[in-house]
């Protein structure tokens, strides 16, 4: 990558491949084919000349432009190469690459930041234009040149100073111009998690290892980690993105997360066998709970004074609700909570509801879940009977049943099957067999 982030004129970076294959080459071929002629040539011909490359008389006679020349010869660059790396493991060694024109003398200068105070500040990622203005350089030497004023080269510079993590601006000041480059020594990640008192975060540096020292400020707090490494924070009142300010030693960094706030959800899951629901009978209907916080599930004994709500509706639209109290869920089994099944039922509909107190505010918080089961839909219809599809070694069956489940054998059908890829149907007369 050449380091650009967006192109919406893609003149520079297309000179810029341009320049690195011409350099040295003996024509422009092949590119001729496929850009136009005198913006290839010119740019062919400076190439040579910035890298000091054949013979200055043919390249000036190529530019046919005397203005464009001078203007070229006394041009001051001091540029950063785009693959140059921003960031750097703690003990990596710095070395940054710059292309220099025209430039006799140069200062290169080191300051160190105090990356804490900064990002506790500013909220932000250092800015290379940042005012320097009052702050002594930790570290600075100067450069003599003597390339001629029309050759650009590319120069390495290493930094053994820059041993350790921390936040660096380096400075380089030549030929009336300034160019800066921000280093970060150290990066600190978050690993999220979460419990019932708040966000947990683990902090871990550039190679995954675990910082047990690590703390995390966080307006205006510092909050520590424990000795197992676990860093725990408060719930907030409106989840937003929080910047937090992650530190471990020398190690500092800027870490964005969702700040969530304190948000149950009861999601339960309802059983029954439609089997057992036998008029006048008992039949028992299964729970299995899972009580979330912000997404993540934790402990179902949170739930207080959990109670069932099993509201039984018969054929004529009147409901008859139960109540169940006092409900023992857990999170490794099911419950089993039985109930007598009416007369002429028609729908089945259960809801448990709990409380839970919020941590960050010290209130309850009502959560609820619900399913609804319809059944004997048949006894709100004209009809006596229904077809039942089986399926058996031989195949499937379909069988003729009456409301009481008794078969109906030797009665007249007509089947009516449809496809999806077929836009007809297909109509087939049948009998049911005595068996």
């Amino acid at each position: 990558s050449l380091g650009y982030s967006s192109i919406s004129n893609d003149e520079e970076l297309v000179s810029e491949y341009l320049a690195h294959f011409l350099t040295g080459a003996p024509d422009t071929k092949p590119f001729d084919t496929w850009i136009e002629d005198r913006f290839l040539t010119r740019l062919y011909a400076s190439t040579q000349m910035l890298a000091a490359q054949g013979d200055m008389e043919r390249w000036f006679s190529l530019m046919d432009d005397p203005e464009a020349c001078q203007a070229l010869k006394e041009r001051v660059s001091l540029e950063f190469v785009k693959s140059n790396p921003s960031r750097f493991d703690s003990d990596s060694a710095v070395s940054l690459e710059l292309d220099i024109k025209n430039i006799a003398s140069l200062t290169v200068k080191i300051f160190e930041i105090n990356a804490l105070t900064y990002y506790l500040a500013q909220q932000r990622e250092l800015d290379p234009g940042i005012d320097l203005d009052g702050l002594a350089p930790t570290w600075q030497r100067t450069l003599e040149y003597s390339e001629p004023p029309l050759r650009r080269v590319r120069r390495r510079f290493d930094f053994p100073e820059l041993s350790g993590p921390g936040l660096f601006v380096l400075e380089f000041i030549g030929g009336g111009i300034s160019s800066r480059a921000v280093i970060a020594k150290g990066k600190l990640d978050l690993l999220e998690g979460r419990d019932e008192a708040g966000p947990t975060f683990k902090v871990i540096d550039e190679k995954g290892q675990l910082r047990l020292d690590a703390s995390i400020w966080l307006g205006g707090r510092e909050f520590k980690a424990a000795s197992n490494g676990l860093i725990r924070l408060p719930f907030t009142i409106n989840s937003t993105t929080a910047q937090a300010v992650v530190q471990s030693g020398l190690s500092v960094s800027l870490c964005s997360f969702i700040h969530s706030d304190e948000t149950y959800h009861l999601r339960m899951g309802f059983h029954v066998e439609r089997e057992s629901l036998i008029r006048q009978r008992e039949a028992q209907v299964i729970l299995r709970p899972t009580l979330y916080l912000t997404g993540y599930a934790v402990p179902i004994d949170l739930l207080e004074e959990a109670s069932l709500t099993i509201s039984a509706t018969d054929i004529d639209g009147i409901p008859s609700p139960q109540e169940i109290p006092r409900l023992a869920l857990s999170d490794q089994r099911e419950l089993a909570v039985p109930f007598r099944v009416p007369e002429r039922l028609a729908s089945l509909q259960f809801q448990v509801r709990g409380r839970v107190k919020a941590v960050s505010t010290s209130r309850n918080t009502e959560v609820s879940a619900q399913s609804q089961l319809q059944l004997n839909g048949i006894d709100s219809t004209q009809r006596t009977s229904s077809l039942h599809l089986a399926r058996t070694s031989s195949g499937y069956v379909l069988y003729h049943l009456g409301k009481t489940g008794e078969p109906l054998a030797d009665t007249q059908l007509t089947l009516s099957l449809r496809h999806r890829q077929l836009s007809n149907p297909l109509d087939a007369p049948l009998r049911t067999d005595s068996r």
